[in-house]
């Protein structure tokens, strides 16, 4: 939608559509009335609550290998969003439509895959869906990055983008599935900075790749560094999603 109304009216205007949709969302939290569970833990403060979480994942391998392969991935797949103003710009020879267009497209991607997690989760392990996710969207971006037609680009970012909103849900569940209650928030938030922070480092070095070198070969060294990453599923996969209610094992033990 974003996409669209650049395209439209300007970025100008996307800012203000923007602003104006959070109302509902101030609404919602104003009006909701939270069931609140009482815990079965006493209250911490936050700087011991704070290293307690991090101590926790320090010492919990499953946390530890989803935070380090979603950084990694984030890192390589940062590049298509981050290049995309250049791509529209110095590859396809087009402006803010053509700009806005590909973050449309790409946001289409995202939304279907976001759809379909579920469904993905159900068919198949963990571990060998994020190799396969991994794979389509190396060759995505190896796609965006050799290509110079608008089609073709927009079908590159739609899978890639669609392929690495797969890969941040599956591990973000890992992780849920992997940690008690009492300690699933910390461990989401350091997954949130890991994924955030590997977007955010990703955007600075295939952005200073892209200046020193060339958009394309940014993207193709970027699907060349995401399709390296398959190497670290086999000396470090995530664990298969289980039923069992992890926090009251680790209570029984």
């Amino acid at each position: 939608l974003g996409g669209i109304i650049v395209m439209a009216f300007g970025a100008n205007y996307a800012f203000a559509v923007n602003s104006i949709f959070y109302i509902p969302l101030f609404i919602t939290f104003y009006l909701w009335r939270r069931t609140t569970v009482a815990s079965r833990l006493p209250p911490e403060r936050f700087g011991r609550a704070l290293v307690s979480g991090v101590r926790y994942a320090k010492h919990s391998s499953p946390i530890k290998r989803a935070l380090l392969r979603s950084f990694v991935i984030c890192v390589c797949i940062a590049s298509a969003n981050a290049l995309a103003p250049l791509i529209a710009r110095d590859i396809l020879g087009g402006s803010a439509d053509i700009y806005g267009l590909l973050l449309g497209v790409s946001g289409v991607g995202a939304v279907c895959a976001g759809l379909a997690v579920s469904y993905i989760r159900a068919r198949a392990p963990t571990e060998r869906t994020l190799k396969i996710l991994v794979l389509i969207g190396a060759l995505a971006l190896f796609v965006v990055g050799l290509s110079q037609s608008l089609l073709l680009t927009c079908a590159g970012l739609f899978i890639a983008s669609g392929a690495s909103i797969l890969v941040v849900s599956l591990l973000n569940i890992t992780v849920q599935l992997s940690t008690p209650r009492w300690v699933t928030a910390r461990a989401l938030s350091m997954y949130q900075t890991c994924t955030a922070g590997g977007i955010a480092i990703g955007a600075w070095i295939w952005g200073a790749f892209a200046a020193d070198f060339s958009v394309q070969l940014a993207m193709i060294f970027s699907a060349g560094a995401l399709l390296a990453t398959i190497l670290i599923g086999f000396l470090l996969p995530v664990p298969n999603d289980s039923e069992e209610d992890i926090e009251q094992i680790q209570i029984a033990n």
